[in-house]
């Protein structure tokens, strides 16, 4: 009950904050604002109206590529600031693997360790998840393209990272 309150709550503010983005934001059409929750939607699914979400040739037709500009810069600060989480985080769950194998191979993941393990995988993926929406953000303002090597996508497999720990074999990398 308390959750749906807040919800509904959530839904009232999202309408305001259009009321006053339409004002606010007089050039750009209303249409693009009238959005409202249909049956079956929640208000995660509302457009917040951020020049990502326009079409690149609207932002010029409609004045906003200064506001473009300036969310080009938050989203390059917020991809930076999940690339820091994220190394953080495959740090730790590499020390939660390290420890369980060195320790309690035969470990289920139902432990209080495995458990951990679980939370720092999500967190991983949940990180993953943001900075690829981050990217998908900075190719629609057109700050770079798809096959940018600034900010690659990334997928769980890129943050495989070797154990320190474990020493150079024979044959690892030459001499």
């Amino acid at each position: 009950l308390h959750v749906e309150d807040l919800r509904e709550h959530l839904i009232e503010v999202l309408k305001e904050f259009h009321e006053h983005q339409a004002i606010l934001m007089a050039e750009v059409p209303p249409e693009f604002f009238a959005q409202s929750v249909a049956k079956g939607q929640g208000p995660e699914d509302f457009c917040l109206g951020l020049p990502s979400d326009l079409p690149a040739e609207d932002l010029t037709k409609y004045g906003l590529s200064a506001l473009a500009q300036q969310e080009a810069r938050l989203r390059e600060s917020q991809i930076n600031n999940t690339v820091i989480n994220l190394k953080a985080t495959v740090g730790r769950l590499l020390t939660l693997l390290h420890y369980k194998a060195k320790n309690v191979s035969t470990e289920k993941l139902r432990t209080r360790t495995g458990k951990t393990i679980l939370k720092a995988i999500v967190s991983r993926d949940i990180q993953l998840t943001a900075y690829n929406e981050y990217r998908q953000a900075l190719i629609a303002l057109k700050v770079m393209d798809n096959s940018s090597t600034i900010y690659p996508p990334l997928s769980p497999s890129d943050t495989f990272k070797k154990d320190p720990s474990k020493k150079r074999r024979v044959g690892d990398s030459r001499r």
